[in-house]
């Protein structure tokens, strides 16, 4: 047999412990929106980033496509290419490995960049 008074206090364990399972849901659920949220940031700097790289490669970057704008020469002397002999599609084409490999490490060190920004990410 239950008393009054037992009664009440189980009533009362009843009601915190839904209490706490509201609360409890509550705050999972704000825990999916922080992450959320932090996602979103996370994702809005890289595309920042992103924006910017390719605004300041359209900008102050050799053009890609070959069309370098006499600066070939300059660029072939500075990576060992070729010499006084060499023709202007032997330039080119020397340029052209030039960008693509420029392209790849700039990529390499973008990638590297957002594995750093990740949590538990990148370490070196």
């Amino acid at each position: 047999m239950i008393d009054e008074e037992e009664l009440s206090l189980y009533r009362e364990q009843k009601d915190l412990k839904r209490n706490y399972r509201d609360n409890f849901d509550k705050l999972k659920q704000a825990k999916v929106a922080i992450a959320d949220a932090t996602n979103n940031i996370e994702g809005m700097k890289q595309q920042i980033v992103f924006d910017f790289e390719r605004w300041y490669a359209e900008e102050f970057e050799i053009p890609a496509g070959g069309d370098l704008g006499g600066l070939s020469s300059t660029l072939l002397t500075y990576q060992g290419g070729a010499g006084a002999g060499a023709t202007e599609k032997d330039e080119d084409d020397e340029a052209d490995a030039y960008l693509r490999a420029k392209k790849n490490v700039d990529t390499l060190h973008r990638a590297k960049k957002l594995e750093k920004m990740r949590p538990g990410g990148y370490k070196k």
